[in-house]
Formats: structure tokens, C-alpha cells, sequence
């Protein structure tokens, strides 16, 4: 990532998705700060196909709760498919992939969703707050 950082595809995803304790984030972050100067990371607490340890096991605060440092870690965030509850089933226990990741299909999406009023605040903090919507060390 920070070779392709350093010759202009600045803006990356980051592992931010797979980080669990508190030690990993931190690590992550401190990273994450020390690149700064050429790398633009993006921060998501989800993605369509990939089944964290934490999203196995965790209910909707716990993903609320990376959601919130996801929108508060990086001015660049998202979230997959916000309109549908916080967790989805893996395949199984140790699991890596969604039951239903969607990978070959396409979905119809409405806008209505429990976690929309979360990142309805989380959006407007973040564009009350210059702090949240730039990239500093």
C-alpha cells in the first residue's frame, strides 16, 4: 500500500476491517499516522464478502461502535449495505466469507435501514468538525 501511496494511488483501503482488540487498532492507527504525509486511508468496519471475527460474534453496538471509529479514524469511511441490520450470518462458526455475501449477485437497495440514523449523525459531526475531514499527523 505505501508503495502504491508513493507513486499517486494516495487513497487505499486499509486492514481496518480485520483489526479486533484494542492493541491491533492502535497499531493500525499509528501506522496509519506515520504514512500521512502520502497515504489517504479508508476505513471500513464491513465488506460485502468478508466476515470478521467480531461480525461472527458481535450484535449491533459492537459494529455500531466500529462504525463510529470508522467515521471518526479517517475522513475517508464506509459501510456495506447500511440499509440492512448490522449483521449478517457467516457461513459459519470460523467462517471467513457471508452466507450471503451477494458477490455474483446484484441487489436492489432501499434508503431505510437501522443504522441510518447513526451515520446521519456520524455525517453530520464529521462535516461540523474540520478536524474529521482532513488527513493530518
Amino acid at each position: 500500500m505505501t508503495t502504491l501511496a508513493k507513486v499517486g494511488f494516495s487513497q487505499s483501503y486499509t486492514y481496518f476491517t480485520w483489526k479486533n482488540t484494542k492493541a491491533e487498532l492502535v497499531e493500525l492507527v499509528e501506522q496509519v499516522r506515520s504514512w500521512s504525509a502520502f497515504y489517504r486511508p479508508n476505513m471500513w468496519p464491513n465488506t460485502r464478502t468478508s466476515s470478521t471475527s467480531t461480525s461472527r460474534r458481535a450484535a449491533a453496538p459492537p459494529f455500531e461502535a466500529r462504525l463510529v471509529l470508522a467515521a471518526t479514524l479517517s475522513p475517508s469511511y464506509g459501510i456495506y449495505s447500511a440499509t440492512r441490520p448490522a449483521r449478517t450470518s457467516p457461513c459459519g462458526r470460523a467462517a471467513k466469507e457471508y452466507l450471503d455475501s451477494e458477490k455474483y449477485e446484484v441487489k436492489r437497495r432501499s434508503l431505510a435501514g437501522p443504522l441510518l440514523p447513526l451515520i446521519r449523525r456520524l455525517n453530520e459531526i464529521r462535516r461540523a468538525h474540520p478536524a474529521l475531514q482532513r488527513y493530518g499527523a
